[in-house]
């Protein structure tokens, strides 16, 4: 047995997925472990499917979530539904698109636990928003806080980009705008408070 194969014999089980969960990044876990992404992909299709095989069929779900995974280092795409009190994987499929979330949503939950299901959370792909209300029609439909903060940040962004060819005080200003106040260090918070307080279309957008 050779010491690549040794090593990845090793590593095969809880140290690779207590490293993913950590960094819930298969290439920097690849890069700790010194593996390769496909041996590190590898062990997390198996836990997966492990999980899945243990997963109680009965069970009703009060709040699922939909969400999109890249794989293959951003080259595809695996659709996930997850029970979004436990974190607990519920069924995983290929693709993103809407046949993808059709299998999701009908191979993993009968209709009476769809109808069970009092809200449903999904970020702002179109075929994950249809399938929250195609098949969960009792449910409340919600988008993830990650994705309305992305969204809302790249606006005020964009904003920010075009107001900069004509106020150069609105240059390397991108992350005073963007970034978390609570974070803010003394000089972030006096070059903030001087520039909410112009006459700037980006503050405008940031405060709405």
């Amino acid at each position: 047995m050779g010491i690549t194969q040794f090593t990845f014999i090793l590593a095969d089980g809880k140290k690779t997925i207590e490293t993913l969960q950590s960094t819930k990044n298969q290439t920097k876990t690849a890069r700790l472990l010194r593996l390769s992404f496909e041996q590190v992909h590898g062990v997390m299709l198996r836990a997966v499917e492990r999980g899945l095989e243990k997963r109680d069929k009965n069970c009703i779900y009060k709040h699922v979530c939909m969400d999109e995974k890249s794989i293959r280092r951003g080259h595809e795409y695996v659709s996930m539904l997850y029970d979004g009190e436990t974190g607990q994987v519920i069924e995983v499929e290929s693709g993103r698109k809407s046949e993808s979330v059709d299998n999701l949503c009908t191979r993993a939950l009968t209709e009476e636990q769809r109808n069970a299901v009092e809200t449903v959370c999904t970020d702002m792909w179109e075929a994950f928003i249809n399938g929250a209300l195609k098949y969960f029609p009792n449910a409340r439909h919600c988008h993830d806080l990650y994705h309305c903060v992305t969204y809302l940040n790249n606006a005020v962004d964009k904003v920010r980009k075009r107001e900069v060819k004509e106020f150069k005080e609105l240059r390397h200003t991108k992350y005073i705008w963007l970034k978390d106040m609570s974070r803010y260090t003394p000089n972030d918070r006096m070059r903030f408070d001087k520039l909410e307080n112009a006459e700037y279309q980006v503050s405008q957008a940031w405060k709405v």
